[in-house]
Formats: C-alpha cells, sequence, structure tokens
C-alpha cells in the first residue's frame, strides 16, 4: 500500500493494519528519495580573490559534491596573508607602569580586615562589607 496523507481519517478508531501500511509506505517514499551514498568529486583550488564555488548534483541515488577554494593572496614576505599594520609595543617600562599607577587609589594590601567580635547584626554587616570592599581592591 502506497502511502495515504488521509489515513487514518479524523475520529477514526486506529486500526493496527491500517498505520502500519502508512508508516511501510513512508519508508518506502523515503527511501526512494534520499541518496544511498555521498561522492565527493573534485576540490579545485581557484585564483587568489576569486568567489569559492560549491556544486551538488544528484544522479541516481548518488550525491555527488564539487568544491572550489579560493587561494590566500601572497604577502610581501611570501608567506600568505596581506601584512596587518604594526600593533603597539608589547613591553611596558617600570617607569611607565609606576606613573599611570600614580594616579590611582593606593593599594590597602597592608590594611587588615576588621574584627569587632560585635553581636549587632547592622554593625556586622558594616564589618563585612568593609572586609569585602578591602579584599576586591588589593592588588598583589
Amino acid at each position: 500500500m502506497a502511502f495515504d496523507p488521509t489515513l487514518p481519517p479524523d475520529a477514526a478508531n486506529v486500526k493496527a493494519a491500517v498505520l502500519r501500511a502508512q508508516f511501510n509506505g513512508l519508508n518506502d517514499k523515503i527511501d526512494a528519495t534520499l541518496p544511498l551514498s555521498v561522492v565527493i568529486d573534485g576540490v579545485t583550488g581557484l585564483p587568489p580573490g576569486a568567489p569559492p564555488s560549491f556544486e551538488v548534483s544528484l544522479v541516481g541515488n548518488v550525491l555527488h559534491f564539487s568544491v572550489g577554494i579560493p587561494a590566500g593572496t601572497p604577502g610581501t614576505d611570501g608567506g600568505q596573508g596581506i601584512q596587518g599594520e604594526t600593533g603597539a609595543q608589547g613591553e611596558v617600562s617600570r617607569s611607565d607602569l609606576d606613573d599611570a599607577i600614580a594616579g590611582t587609589a593606593r593599594n590597602p594590601i597592608g590594611v587588615a580586615a576588621l574584627s569587632l567580635g560585635s553581636s549587632d547584626p547592622v554593625i556586622q554587616e558594616i564589618e563585612d562589607k568593609i572586609n569585602e570592599m578591602l579584599t576586591e581592591t588589593k592588588r598583589t
């Protein structure tokens, strides 16, 4: 039995044989349309700047792929790619670092955490926040 999209009809009592025939019909339809194999026919190098290409064809139950990939643009040193701009200097001198830090807040690394031992929850919350701030602002 071929697949029939009208079966089973709405509100019908389901019959196993009808559903089985529908599933088998769908399976046959899928098997008839899906490729059984895939073949890459070739990958071709294209000149620099050319657009890439991609072709797919179906012959019987076989998908055939052909791909074209453009070559990169040679750089001035014979390598691949175009030479980028020179970036900023990577090293920083100690004096440059000291000058940059001079305008920031002092490092509280030598300040010990508070430990008031208060049983007042408001005082304890203030103590916890001050200690949290000290911890987060210390530079090592």
